[in-house]
Formats: C-alpha cells, sequence, structure tokens
C-alpha cells in the first residue's frame, strides 16, 4: 500500500526509566519461561515484539516508576498484548468470547490456568488498598466489554460512522487503563489517582488520550507487520467508506489530523488536573509522551516501516 503516514510526536517530551535494562531481562525472563503457552496461539510470532510491549513500553510510559511494581506490570503488559494480538487475529465468535471470558473470570479474582499475570497485576494494586484494586478490575472489565464490541463490528463487518467507533476506541487504545495503572507504578500518587477517577477533568483527559492514540495505533498498523483482523474498526478505513471518491492517502490525513486535535484537548483537561494534584497531572503527561514516542520507536518493527 503506497500510502504515507506521519511520524505522530506528542508534545509532552518522553524520558526512559533508568532501570530499563532491568526491566528488559525481567520480562524477557518472563516471556520465555511462562508465555509459550501463549505464544503458540500466535500466528505471526516475529513480529510481535512481545518483550518490547511489556518492559520498553512500561519504561517509556512510567519512567519514575518503582521498579519493582514496573517488573510485575511489564509481565502483564506482554501477556496483555499477546492475548489481545490473539483476539484481534480472530473473527471466531466463539474463540474471541472463550479467550475475553476467561480474562475477565481472571479479573473477577478466578485462578485461570496461564492467567497468573492477572493475579500478580490485582495483588500489586491491592497492596495499594482494596479501592485501588477494585479500580483496576472495573477499568479492566470496561476494556474487555469495548473490546467485545469492537470484535462483533468486525465479524459483522457492521458499518460504523467515525464518531461512534471512536467512542469505542478510547477505551479499546487501553489509554484510561494506563492512566489508572498509575495507583500501581506509583505509590505516592495512588491515593490521588484514586480520588480522581470518576471527575470530569481526570476522565476527559484520560479518554482523549484513548482517542489520540487510538489514532496512532489504527495508522501505524495499516501496513503492520503483526497479524490482526481490522478492516471494518480502523480509522482510516472508515473514513473512507464513508466517503467512496476519496483515497486512502485523504483519509489517513484526515485522520493524522485529528491527533493534534485530541492531545489538545487532553492538554486541556490535564491542566485543570493539576491545580489540586500536580504530581498526578506530571505522570499523566508522561504516560501520554511514552506511549506516543513508544509507537514511533517500534515503527518498522512491529508498526508500518519506519
Amino acid at each position: 500500500m503506497d500510502v504515507s503516514v506521519p511520524v505522530f510526536v506528542s508534545r509532552f517530551p518522553p524520558r526512559l526509566h533508568a532501570e530499563y535494562p532491568e526491566m528488559r531481562r525481567d520480562c524477557r525472563e518472563y516471556y520465555e519461561d511462562g508465555l509459550q503457552w501463549l505464544a503458540a496461539e500466535i500466528s505471526d510470532l516475529a513480529h510481535g515484539f512481545y518483550v518490547d510491549c511489556g518492559a520498553y513500553y512500561c519504561a517509556y510510559t512510567y519512567p519514575a516508576g518503582d521498579l519493582s511494581s514496573m517488573k510485575v506490570l511489564a509481565r502483564f503488559y506482554s501477556f496483555w498484548v499477546m492475548l489481545d494480538d490473539v483476539v484481534d487475529d480472530s473473527t471466531d465468535p466463539r474463540r474471541v468470547a472463550l479467550l475475553l471470558d476467561r480474562l475477565e473470570s481472571a479479573f473477577g479474582g478466578e485462578r485461570v490456568a496461564g492467567y497468573g499475570a492477572v493475579a500478580d497485576l490485582l495483588a500489586l494494586a491491592h497492596r495499594r488498598g482494596a479501592k485501588c484494586r477494585d479500580l483496576v478490575r472495573k477499568r479492566f472489565l470496561e476494556w474487555i466489554a469495548v473490546t467485545r464490541r469492537v470484535r462483533e463490528i468486525e465479524i459483522e463487518q457492521e458499518p460504523v460512522a467515525l464518531e461512534e467507533y471512536m467512542s469505542l476506541r478510547q477505551t479499546s487504545a487501553a489509554m484510561p487503563l494506563m492512566h489508572v495503572f498509575l495507583v500501581c507504578t506509583h505509590p505516592e500518587l495512588a491515593a490521588g489517582v484514586e480520588e480522581l477517577a470518576g471527575r470530569e477533568d481526570f476522565e476527559r483527559a484520560a479518554f482523549s488520550s484513548g482517542r489520540s492514540i487510538g489514532i496512532v495505533l489504527d495508522l501505524y498498523d495499516l501496513a503492520g507487520t503483526h497479524a490482526e483482523k481490522c478492516e471494518y474498526v480502523h480509522a482510516a478505513r472508515i473514513v473512507q467508506r464513508s466517503s467512496p471518491s476519496m483515497g486512502m492517502q485523504e483519509a489517513v490525513d484526515a485522520c493524522a489530523a485529528l491527533f493534534s486535535d485530541y492531545e489538545e484537548e487532553m492538554a486541556r483537561s490535564v491542566y485543570r488536573v493539576a491545580v489540586t494534584h500536580p504530581e498526578v497531572a506530571r505522570a499523566m503527561r508522561e504516560v501520554q509522551a511514552g506511549s506516543v514516542a513508544w509507537l514511533g520507536a517500534m515503527r518498522g518493527r512491529r508498526y508500518l516501516p519506519a
């Protein structure tokens, strides 16, 4: 596909966690010893870069996070992205339902074979308090529900308008979760995030972040190397389908312009969060900056050519 996709740059400056090499060593060990059962389910393992989806992503998004907590989260991210790739590469409704049902059961507190990363994450969140654990669980169950709907659209080849899709993508891109996971990575911020969750400015910031990263993910996935099926759940394809005379490059350009709008909305909301919780606001900016930087670093690897 001869389409040019810009390299997106956040307005917020990114930085990498100083202990990234140790995080990567730990995450690779976990991947090699604990996730091979899941690796066997992936159709294009070579282009998944699942250790990078764990350790490298965490190191970018939580550059000041507690190391022991970061290791737990990096392991979970590797597991989660692998499972999500299996779901995104399937148009078998029974298979999708089975995978997401198991994930939902694990987040509900059941012991599910192979899903130990979920139990470890919930235990970490619980160390910040039962309310923090419940917040993580609640937000992840919301992600599962939206992911079910997104796969239903793809499986049924159901046409949707861009705004309806983005209302789902703001959650399925997982950024509201990434901001809530600050309760895990930053013990000193847990009480503040717990207090802010549900408030308009925090929620608007988190979901605007989700929309902006959703755009980046979709456009970088346009010619991505890892396997997935997303003809009906992809921003540029939805835009092009709504205007048959529009070429794919025009659709890409129209979607790319939305990134700045969504990140601007996030910036305004985070500014208001900073009035009462400046350290939480700082960490939210780092989550956004690191997500954009990591996605750019993965061009030519997991995503489209650099």
